[in-house]
């Protein structure tokens, strides 16, 4: 399931001289332990700021936006914005000198609160840098707020090869990703029924080897 869905999309071959901005999706950080440590705790999504800095140095006059508030509505006083800001400053680029956008809790609203506060024009550059087995999700997103992006997908779980076993000695690793499968898809589905993406899957999916056995 994750490689279906990480086989989705991939970076672009050719990337454009010029981009107008770069906005990379919340859900690197874990807030709340940030906040009881005062450390920066991160979590193994951390390659969408790694991949947000270096392209940030790519596209050094392309608007840096980081999109994320507080994903627990139990705990909402530190938000992921914060910790980003203090990880890159931390990384020596100038925090100042990005945007953040501190009110979002998912998917949609990182799309959503991010249209509504960059106010982007038809024909404007911009690229969305997540997960890879999460942007179908948001591409179907940013499909439905009518914000045509070009998606970065980042952070590969699986080799982008179907497999019967993709590791049969990591039972607990295993779960882990059915887990992280699992939540995604559901989540797709999700989002398509209530309205808040415009396509189940926004590509045609890749048949499996396993299918034509």
């Amino acid at each position: 399931m994750l490689v279906f869905l990480e086989r989705q999309y991939s970076v672009p071959e050719a990337m454009p001289e010029d981009i107008d901005g770069i906005i990379v999706l919340g859900g690197s950080f874990n807030s709340y332990l940030s906040e009881k440590t005062g450390r920066i705790a991160v979590n193994s999504n951390i390659s969408r700021i790694v991949d947000f800095m270096a392209l940030s140095k790519q596209y050094p006059n392309a608007k840096k936006v980081f999109s994320g508030g507080s994903g627990n509505i139990l705990r909402p006083n530190r938000k992921e914005a914060d910790d980003a800001k203090d990880f890159i400053n931390m990384m020596g680029f100038d925090g100042d000198g990005f945007i953040y956008e501190r009110e979002s809790k998912n998917t949609y609203e990182n799309a959503f609160f991010s249209k509504k506060l960059l106010q982007p024009k038809k024909g404007e550059q911009w690229i969305v840098i997540t997960s890879s087995f999460h942007m179908p999700r948001t591409m179907a997103v940013f499909k439905q707020l009518d914000w045509e992006v070009i998606p970065y997908p980042t952070g590969m779980k699986t080799t982008g090869k179907y497999r019967l076993l993709q590791n049969s000695f990591n039972v607990v690793g295993n779960f882990f990703f059915l887990h992280k499968a699992l939540k995604e898809i559901i989540g797709v589905g999700v989002y398509y029924i209530t309205g808040k993406s415009a396509l189940f899957f926004p590509r045609t999916s890749i048949k499996s080897p396993l299918q034509q056995l």
